[in-house]
């Protein structure tokens, strides 16, 4: 089943009917109105049971609970329906959505009831989940006349006082009950309706309850799936929603002129004429009446329609239909009763055709691999005639059929079949079997399996929804919502724990990430008995790892079979947490640390002279705490290398459970997410570096620092993003410009900065309003603030997503240390704040000067990463601790041309944070520093080369000359000073760069936010890039702060990306056209014309927009709030796209595409190519669609083309994703032969 989501721009604006406003002051709008009332915008597949009805409209007023109200629409696209819906929050939850009020609520609902609906829909978890004067106006207009059908379960005493009065249920009507699983326990249509439903009077109106099944989320009114089928029989909602239709216009006294009357399941003998009586029932003759059947499966495939003209008399009359000979099986016989074309009545009826000889079963191989025969048996029963064979076909779950093959059968009960290997799209597979005698087909059945190595494509763009939230997988509704989510362009959906038995993702075409458990530790678990300063639970313990290797293990097999091989192990993932403080001094921790002493020191009495001790074995050295630590000096050293081997712990047990999974499954990557953010704390454990060296999966939360670190130290392969985005409540705003122009602009962010992925959170079909929330409606619709989201996506995947994400990120020649030493001795002294504020800062300097950088571990630079890496700069961000080995590959480094740049105290201290005698690096930057703990102090710096000097920032007051020039001042101590060092040169600020950000907001619409002297800081900043020689590559003319340019290399193509944040484009249009402060919120930006400079003569070319620019080294381009370019730099132009595929290729077999990126005057490098395919009659064939990389301009492409496909010319159409250049061809698609 597929649901299809209607062609309409996703950013329509939805009237919010009733009388609640949905906008604030000034006419902002507040929350998106179909938070309370649901569109119509997502169709899925119905079947238009009552539409158009004879009686008109049926007008209905649902009172609903919120997350379920996309059954409203469903049953809307069934019936003629004319609704208003009251929205109610889930049980103990409450809608914040001012300038709403409890007044504002109850007063729609008063108006509501008093529209004086012909049925009031009350459909809600809980009676109680009604306000008492809900409950109260409810039952009022239901006692004054409306009717109303409610739900049993959850009802309260004043329901039941009401519907005291119970009355027979007078409903007559046509249902397959016999079909449908949740019903199908009853004989008879009697029994079925005393089973379900009572009908109780009051007042003047009824009560119609309906009781005696479970409904599954979103659903409510109708019951859930009761199977397990990988192959579920959808079209069973169609009869459970028909029910519900004629359930609402019977208590809407739709009296019909004609009605079809109760029958119960017919078996028909295929071996006899086959043919259906239909009964009915009109008031008076009818003269143009029509009785129309459909023969459908359980799975709505049409077999046959037959629409029969009749004159009726009045009273019972029956109308027969004449059958064709189908396979024995089940099916629904829908019949709609036409008046004048309007549908008077609605049913359907329950079939069993049935034969005296069939197929028993059909058994499929488990374990099934992509390169893997399909191979299984059919059991055979009856007597089965000479000549028959089986057809076997196999069908993927996007209806494609891919393989078919005849088997005789001669006398054998027990046939084995293959069905070769082919080329898979989907996880979830299908065989239909039939047993054809003389040409037709005697019995069906069918049988599904899942694949369990058809991984994602590890270097494919993903789009990641953590979701969907109050959908169960037992719901009629899952597919369909996440098949529409698939539409949006996510591939992937996070967080679910997958049910092997009603796995809904793969169904619906998505990855899943499960969420396979949460390292975090456990506060509820912690006892008077606990000893302090121990972690609950404890990752060294091996009764905790035994529980914990079970648990992924489990959940590895669970859903192996599904092909997942990504698993996450949890959201915010902690070592420490709250109350635990400095853990953990367990008795397996602290032997871990033991273990970790002798690695560092070798012997004891290197540790005692390191730690001015006399411990006689390693086993004497106990932890401390911090606060022990400060009070004893001595015991310094000691606290800082117990940090260091609790970052190891963390590490530890990352690698434990990447090396469970990979167990069950071979090459699983395996991380975390929402963990590695911009916090800098010592305790927590999180050393960067070496955590990201330990996994394949990483999403932090947005920053300025962390998202770069955890690019940069990933591991080749991983999957990586760089913060979560989505409902967060700074940009989840209606009507609201920055919230739609955050997500223009957020994804490009990511990608730009080496992400490869992109997660969202989340989608919940529950939303309270204002505050983080959802990013979906609650009928599957998209947002309007989010929505251009999945339009910039769906963009990036058409090629340029895949162009960044093969090419490098530029470094620039710049290296940026991030030292975790540092960041324990700098905790250890108090500074923490100014170290974490100083990487917070680094960043944004460096990017609103345009310079590219890369980010480099001590361990690194001991392996030689700046000669091998070739950098010319290495930046030194409050690196107060350095190994010797670190310092002198430092010192060589410049020694042999290079340029370091440090702030204050640089490399005082060894890697166990003693002081040394002397900075390792002072000789280099000819100074003297103090080497013992030094309280920095606020000071302006002042004199040349800053103009505008530097705003009050930490600073050494002791440092002194020692050979290197002074070119500016802190109070009496020099601020800037520079040094020749051997061939290279040295720049240290003796001043912190930590005032520039101090942002850590990861959820706010800007995570950088700047001091009002942030021009002062970046021209500051530009003074140092300048004395260090440090040029920007790309320019602009005007400069606008904050316009980012982010530079990617892919062979010989450059990508520039250019990218500012709307918020900062606003305030900047705003100060030029003296926009007032209380008008900014209204204020939407204009375009700016920018020239962008390359620095040097290229063919360059507006990938966006696949616009040729010329050979030239500057570009004129306008540049759009929000809006990210994309340029691209080429050592040639590219003059074609040649495009070379067969004129024919027959159904069933591959076709071959073959392509070359032409360039002028020389062969083309390394390209990215995006294919898209159109079928012969216009549609997008999306599964089709795929990007290749183009080797020396170069790339072949294979689409499966499958036996069922539609025949005729297909379109083609190869587009290069740097240039935009493309090529289209028409493929003629032949019928295969049997």
């Amino acid at each position: 089943m597929t649901g299809k989501a209607r062609k309409a721009s996703f950013l329509c604006a939805v009237v919010l009917f009733g009388v609640l406003p949905t906008h604030g002051q000034g006419g902002e709008r507040l929350f998106d109105p179909r938070t309370l009332r649901p569109s119509e915008e997502i169709v899925t597949p119905h079947i238009a049971w009552a539409k158009p009805a004879e009686e008109g409209v049926l007008r209905v007023l649902f009172v609903i609970t919120q997350p379920r109200m996309r059954e409203v629409v469903e049953l809307s696209q069934r019936m003629d329906l004319d609704y208003s819906v009251f929205a109610v929050p889930r049980s103990g939850r409450s809608f914040n959505m001012p300038p709403l009020t409890e007044t504002s609520f109850r007063e729609d609902l008063e108006a509501k009831l008093a529209a004086m609906p012909q049925v009031i829909v009350v459909a809600v978890e809980k009676w109680t989940d009604l306000s008492l004067f809900q409950r109260y106006r409810v039952l009022k207009t239901v006692k004054g006349g409306v009717p109303l059908v409610t739900l049993e379960k959850g009802s309260d005493t004043y329901l039941t006082q009401a519907a005291r009065h119970t009355v027979p249920v007078t409903l007559r009507a046509l249902l397959p009950i016999g079909g449908l699983p949740a019903y199908s326990e009853y004989p008879a249509y009697d029994d079925f309706v005393r089973g379900t439903a009572e009908a109780s009077t009051f007042g003047a109106s009824t009560i119609h309850r309906l009781r005696s099944f479970e409904a599954a989320p979103p659903q409510i009114l109708t019951p859930g799936r009761l199977d397990d089928s990988l192959d579920p029989a959808f079209g069973e909602y169609d009869r459970y929603l028909l029910h519900v239709i004629q359930i609402l216009r019977h208590v809407a006294g739709v009296s019909p002129s004609c009605r079809l009357l109760p029958a119960g399941s017919a078996t028909l003998s295929r071996d006899e004429p086959m043919s259906l009586t239909v009964a009915l029932q009109a008031q008076s003759p009818l003269e143009e009446a029509v009785v129309e059947l459909t023969l459908r499966t359980p799975r709505n495939v049409v077999i046959h329609q037959k629409a029969t003209p009749r004159r009726l008399r009045g009273g019972r009359s029956e109308v027969s239909f004449r059958l064709p000979s189908v396979a024995a099986g089940t099916y629904f016989a829908d019949i709609r009763l036409l008046v004048a074309g309007k549908v008077a009545d609605a049913g359907s009826r329950h079939i069993v055709v049935t034969s005296p000889f069939g197929i028993a079963s059909l058994e499929v191989s488990n374990e099934l691999g992509v390169a893997d025969a399909v191979t299984g048996r059919v059991l055979l029963e009856g007597a089965v005639p000479a000549g028959a064979h089986l057809r076997i076909s196999q069908v993927d779950t996007y209806g494609r059929r891919t393989a078919r093959i005849d088997v005789p059968v001669a006398k054998a009960a027990d046939v084995r079949f293959q069905l070769p290997a082919g080329e898979p799209l989907t996880i979830v597979q299908r065989l239909s079997c039939e047993l054809v005698v003389d040409g037709q087909a005697v019995d069906v059945t069918r049988a599904a399996f899942s694949l369990h190595d058809l991984h994602p494509d590890p270097d494919a763009f993903r789009y990641v929804l953590w979701g969907l939230s109050h959908v169960s997988s037992r719901s009629y509704l899952a597919v369909p919502a996440y098949e529409t989510f698939r539409e949006y362009g996510f591939d992937t959906n996070y967080a679910s724990h997958i049910s092997a038995k009603c796995p809904a993702i793969p169904l619906a075409n998505m990855r899943d990430i499960p969420y396979a458990t949460r390292l975090h530790p456990n506060a509820a678990k912690r006892t008077k008995d606990t000893p302090p300063n121990t972690r609950v639970p404890c990752l060294t313990s091996p009764e905790y790892r035994r529980e914990l290797a079970a648990l992924l293990t489990t959940r590895a097999k669970t859903v192996r079979p599904f092909s997942v091989n990504e698993f996450s192990m949890g959201d915010e993932c902690h070592f420490r947490f709250g109350e635990f403080g400095d853990i953990c001094h367990s008795p397996t921790c602290v032997a871990a640390f033991h273990e970790f002493l002798k690695r560092e020191y070798a012997t004891i009495e290197r540790l005692n002279t390191r730690y001015g001790a006399a411990y006689r074995r390693f086993a004497d050295v106990l932890p401390v705490t911090m606060a022990e630590a400060r009070k004893d000096p001595a015991l310094r050293c000691l606290w800082i290398d117990f940090r260091r081997r609790m970052d190891r712990n963390w590490v530890d047990i990352q690698r434990f459970c990447r090396t469970t999974l990979r167990a069950v499954v071979p090459g699983a990557r395996t991380g975390y997410e929402g963990t590695d953010y911009d916090t800098h704390a010592s305790l927590d454990a999180f050393d960067l570096y070496r955590v990201n060296q330990s996994f394949d999966l990483n999403n932090t939360y947005d920053g300025a620092f962390s998202p770069y670190a955890v690019v940069d130290f990933a591991q080749p392969g991983a999957l990586l993003g760089c913060g979560w985005i989505g409902g967060y409540s700074d940009y989840k705003k209606y009507g609201h410009w920055p919230s739609q122009a955050y997500n223009w602009y957020i994804n490009w962010r990511h990608l730009f900065r080496g992400a490869n992925s992109v997660w969202v959170w989340y989608a919940a079909l529950a939303d309270g309003g204002l505050g983080h929330g959802s990013v979906c409606a609650p009928d599957f619709s998209l947002f309007q603030c989010f929505a251009p989201n999945a339009v910039e996506t769906r963009e990036m995947k058409r090629g340029l997503a895949r162009l960044f994400i093969a090419a490098e990120r530029e470094h620039g020649g710049t290296a940026v240390l991030y030292s975790i030493e540092s960041l324990h001795v700098t905790t250890f002294e108090g500074e923490q704040g100014n170290f974490a504020n100083g990487l917070r800062s680094i960043v944004p300097l460096l990017e609103d000067t345009r310079q590219p950088f890369r980010i480099v571990a001590p361990t690194q630079i001991e392996e030689g990463i700046l000669v091998k890496g070739r950098f010319q700069r290495l930046i030194l961000p409050f690196a107060l601790a350095l190994s010797d080995a670190a310092a002198g590959r430092i010192r060589e480094f410049v020694g042999q041309g290079g340029t370091l740049i440090a702030d204050v105290r640089p490399a005082l201290c060894d890697e166990h944070g003693a002081y040394r005698e002397k900075g390792a690096l002072d000789g280099v930057f000819g100074v003297s520093h103090t080497c013992k703990p030094v309280k920095l102090q606020k000071r302006v710096v002042e004199g040349a080369p800053f103009a505008e000097g530097v705003p009050a920032t930490p600073v050494d007051d002791t440092l002194e000359m020692a050979g290197g020039q002074a070119l500016a001042k802190a109070g009496n101590a020099p601020a800037l000073v520079t040094n020749r060092f051997g061939k290279g040169t040295a720049v240290l600020m003796n001043f912190s760069l930590c005032g520039y950000n101090r942002k850590q907001g990861v959820l706010s619409i800007e995570v950088e936010t700047y001091p009002e002297e942030a021009s002062a800081w970046l021209a500051a900043f530009a003074c140092v890039e300048a004395q260090a020689g440090m040029v920007p590559s790309v320019t602009f003319d005007p400069e606008l702060p904050h316009l980012r340019a982010y530079r990617h290399r892919l062979g010989d193509c450059r990508l520039v990306g250019v990218l500012q944040h709307p918020l900062r484009a606003r305030a900047q249009a705003a100060q030029l056209q003296g926009v007032p402060k209380e008008e900014l919120g209204a204020f939407i930006p204009p375009p700016r014309d920018v020239r962008v400079g390359f620095g040097a003569k290229a063919h360059v070319y507006d990938s966006r927009e696949g616009r040729y620019l010329g050979l030239v080294d500057v570009a004129q381009t306008e540049l759009k709030p929000g809006r990210a370019k994309v340029f691209a730099l080429l050592p040639y132009r590219v003059t074609s796209v040649a495009l070379r595929c067969p004129q024919r290729v027959v159904a069933g077999q591959a076709l071959e595409v073959a392509t070359e990126v032409v360039a002028e005057g020389t062969k083309a490098g390394q390209h990215v190519l995006h294919l898209d395919v159109w079928g012969p009659n216009g549609q997008e064939l999306t599964h089709y669609a795929q990007n290749a990389d183009a080797t020396a301009g170069r790339a072949a492409l294979r689409i499966p083309v499958a036996l069922s496909d539609p025949l005729g010319a297909w379109r083609v159409r190869m587009r290069d994703a740097a240039t935009g250049v493309s090529a289209e061809a028409t493929v003629h698609v032949t019928e295969a032969r049997r």
